[in-house]
């Protein structure tokens, strides 16, 4: 067995048992009890309220829009639910920005076609701005679908669900 030197027996006695032990004093000789008042929650500032209220009712506008039945599918191919948005920076007419709602696969490639001509929020992930939710209020996947599918004389050619990237991207 392993035995330790007198001098670190000694200190090991002393921290372990200190000759000083403290007693509890008597009930009627201890001070009374002051309760100290504290938050759980981390200290806000107002700048940073106000930013989550206006972000909460940005996303309540957000999930309207999607409540809508014409949003209730993919601007681009036929995946239910889409929770990702992609906003269109220039219109054909250049008179205001536009958007619609997009699964995420097609997401990517609206993603690719560059920030100049398009930027892609996550309806769920991102912080949204008051212009942002303006251009999907003016725009919606039909909106969207009638400007750039005017020219198309086949719709058909629209991806399908299983879809790879090449094909979503033609």
């Amino acid at each position: 067995p392993f035995t330790y030197e007198p001098s670190v027996r000694e200190f090991l006695r002393r921290r372990i048992r200190p000759k000083q032990q403290h007693q509890q004093q008597p009930h009627d000789q201890r001070p009374p009890f002051t309760p100290v008042a504290f938050t759980l929650q981390p200290n806000k500032t107002p700048q940073s309220i106000t930013r989550n209220n206006q972000q909460y009712a940005l996303k309540q506008r957000l999930e309207t829009l999607l409540s809508l039945s014409e949003n209730h599918i993919c601007s681009d191919c036929p995946n239910p639910l889409p929770r990702w948005a992609s906003i269109i920076s220039h219109t054909p007419n250049n008179d205001y920005t536009m958007g619609c709602f997009c699964c995420h696969e097609c997401a990517g490639s609206h993603r690719k076609l560059g920030t100049h001509v398009v930027y892609v929020r996550s309806v769920d992930h991102d912080d949204w701005k008051e212009n942002e939710v303006l251009a999907l209020e003016n725009g919606g996947n039909n909106r969207v679908n009638a400007i750039y599918e005017a020219l198309l004389t086949d719709k058909s050619v629209k991806p399908g669900a299983s879809a790879n990237g090449w094909e979503r991207e033609r």
